[in-house]
C-alpha cells in the first residue's frame, strides 16, 4: 500500500511516473500524484456488442418482405438511369457508381436498398 512507504520509496515511484517537482512535494501531495496518474492510466472499458452465432438454418425462413432481382431492379430503376451499375448472384445484389459500391443480400427490404443507391450516388 502506498501510504506504508516512506517518502525516499513515493519519490522514487513519482520519478518512474514521470511526475515534476517530486523533491518540492511533501508525502500527501506525491500519494495525490501517484493516485491520480495511476487512475489516468487505467484503461476504459470497451463495451462490446455480442453478435449472435451465425446460424445456417435462418437462411431457410422465408423474411416477411423478400426482394428479388425484378423487384429491386423496378425499384432502382431512377438511379440505373443517373449511372448505378447493379449485378446479381443467386443470394446477392451489388451496385456501384465511380469509385463507390455496396452489396447485399437479396432479403433485405426495399426501402434499405434505395437508402444504399442514395448513398452510393451522393458519396455520403
Amino acid at each position: 500500500m502506498l501510504r506504508d512507504k516512506s517518502l525516499t520509496d513515493l519519490r522514487s515511484i513519482a520519478q518512474g511516473y514521470g511526475i515534476a517537482d517530486i523533491f518540492a512535494k511533501d508525502k500527501v501531495q506525491l500519494l495525490q500524484a501517484i493516485e491520480l496518474k495511476q487512475q489516468s492510466m487505467i484503461p476504459e472499458a470497451k463495451i462490446t456488442v455480442v453478435q449472435p452465432e451465425y446460424d445456417a438454418r435462418l437462411m431457410t425462413k422465408t423474411p416477411a418482405r423478400k426482394s428479388d432481382q425484378a423487384i429491386i431492379e423496378e425499384v432502382l430503376a431512377p438511379y440505373v438511369a443517373k449511372g448505378l451499375r447493379l449485378n446479381f448472384t443467386e443470394e446477392t445484389w451489388s451496385m456501384s457508381f465511380d469509385k463507390r459500391n455496396d452489396s447485399g443480400t437479396l432479403r433485405m427490404p426495399p426501402r434499405i436498398l434505395l437508402k444504399c443507391a442514395e448513398r452510393v450516388l451522393n458519396g455520403w
